[in-house]
């Protein structure tokens, strides 16, 4: 399937999903999704239960909206490769406005 994980989360945001149904729903590597998954969960874009399973957040929805994906994709794509550039390059022409 090529459904994303937050896409599948909030399709029912009152049930717990197991590391193995979600993997089975979005066709990743069991193993792969869940250090993906606890690196969400760290910073409450999912929530990991106590059984270890992992449910919506309070930001699940809104992360599955194709707005929000289009807009972490240009970030990601053309946004951060600039600034991780920018203070090599303003050294390199010692810091002068560019002409």
């Amino acid at each position: 399937s090529d459904l994303k994980v937050f896409d599948v989360l909030s399709r029912a945001p009152c049930r717990e999903w197991s590391l193995e149904e979600l993997a089975e729903e979005t066709g990743a590597d069991m193993q792969l999704l869940h250090r993906l998954l606890r690196c969400q969960a760290s910073v409450n874009h999912v929530r990991e239960t106590e059984a270890g399973n992992y449910e919506v957040s309070h930001i699940t929805p809104f992360l599955a909206l194709p707005g929000t994906a289009a807009t972490i994709a240009f970030n990601v794509l053309f946004l951060a490769p600039m600034y991780l550039t920018q203070a090599k390059y303003l050294k390199s022409t010692g810091y002068k406005n560019p002409t």
